[in-house]
């Protein structure tokens, strides 16, 4: 497995950063769209048709999302594994301590990267669940409870992810300029 990594870091590392790099600002980008750049904030929502459109939104944003976070994992997976032959021997022993100490950061990052993609299949998760109950719902209330589920992802979850997110693309540009 390191011959590949060693093989791809070697021959592609331009087109492996491009392509991590890409998917993290197309990931990150997007959910700021997908927050701030909104036509109609949600509070002027009223309609159970109009939060049925809008968990169809969400639901398209997701679906969008899910390569490039697919394509940020490998990516990073190869990128980890080749600072980790920049770190230690076949055996374990350190061969640079300043390769460790980024190590210590690439897997930082890894970290928060699945936070998100965690916080990612939330947001996903209470968008299906709002989107059936908006379908089924007959009273006020069902709606009410189906509003303060979108509201969650809107006011909480995306903006987390938003700041995780931009703290991710700061960790890498220092990692890719200390590399």
């Amino acid at each position: 497995m390191s011959d590949i990594i060693y093989y791809l870091m070697t021959n592609f590392t331009n087109q492996i950063v491009f392509l991590h790099v890409f998917s993290a600002v197309i990931w990150v980008g997007a959910m700021v769209s997908a927050r701030y750049g909104r036509v109609k904030p949600l509070r002027s929502l009223s309609e159970p048709e109009e939060f049925l459109f809008e968990t169809k939104r969400y639901k398209n944003f997701f679906k969008m999302m899910t390569p490039f976070i697919v394509i940020l994992f490998i990516t990073s997976i190869i990128m980890a594994m080749s600072f980790h032959d920049n770190a230690y021997d076949a055996d374990g022993f350190i061969l640079d301590q300043g390769a460790v100490e980024l190590l210590k950061m690439v897997h930082t990052k890894g970290g928060i990267w699945t936070v998100m993609a965690m916080n990612m299949g939330l947001m996903s998760w209470i968008n299906w669940k709002a989107s059936k109950s908006f379908n089924s719902c007959s009273n006020v209330t069902e709606c009410k409870r189906c509003k303060e589920a979108l509201e969650i992802i809107y006011n909480y979850l995306m903006p987390v992810n938003i700041i995780l997110g931009t703290i991710e693309i700061m960790m890498g540009v220092v990692l890719r300029h200390a590399y």
